[in-house]
């Protein structure tokens, strides 16, 4: 249900800032750390890069748990899309 939740705020807020032609203009992220990494894909039969966002305290509440949102980037864009 939070995922859901979560999930439509993010679509609700990126929608509105289309439809204002803001979509450029990210908000601050000061309370994030961006993270990236790579993984062995199998499907790809290659590495394979991704990012994450995390909350600024995340290595250090390993017990607490955080809501999950999910973007994909577009066909001919990576992974740094959104940082």
């Amino acid at each position: 249900m939070i995922l859901r939740t979560s999930l439509a705020v993010a679509v609700a807020i990126i929608s509105c800032l289309e439809a204002q032609g803001r979509r450029s203009s990210m908000p601050k992220l000061e309370n994030l750390v961006f993270e990236q990494s790579t993984f062995e894909s199998k499907a790809l039969r290659r590495k394979a890069s991704y990012g994450v966002f995390l909350p600024k305290d995340y290595k250090s509440q390993a017990q607490k748990q955080y809501p999950l949102v999910i973007w994909l980037h577009g066909m001919f864009e990576d992974h740094m899309r959104f940082a």
